[in-house]
């Protein structure tokens, strides 16, 4: 099945919006379910491996930045590898400036 740009970016979509910020393992089985079968549709043609960040910028990375990566299918994983901190920094990070938003709504 050959799938347009835009149909490729709605499921992946639908995928993030399954799993939102848990790990895999956080699934339940009826989730997880649902995201491979949805994930078999667009093959192994990810954002990550199909559009690779480039280097960004840590010290002017906002919020706003992630979310949008985020929503265009980019895994945390590969945002964090872009902005070329370690797994220590960037979770602070996250904890300051994700869970202040989510407080916020």
């Amino acid at each position: 099945m050959n799938l347009t740009r835009q149909e490729k970016q709605e499921r992946r979509r639908q995928i993030l919006r399954i799993i939102g910020d848990r790990s895999v393992e956080a699934l339940s089985d009826q989730e997880l379910k649902s995201v491979q079968e949805i994930a078999a549709t667009i093959g192994a043609d990810t954002m990550d491996q199909s559009k690779p960040l480039p280097k960004l910028n840590f010290e002017s990375f906002t919020f706003e930045k992630y979310s949008h990566l985020r929503e265009v299918g980019y895994s945390v994983n590969a945002i964090r590898k872009a902005l070329g901190v370690g797994s220590s920094v960037w979770a602070k990070w996250r904890k300051e400036n994700v869970n202040e938003v989510n407080q916020n709504d």
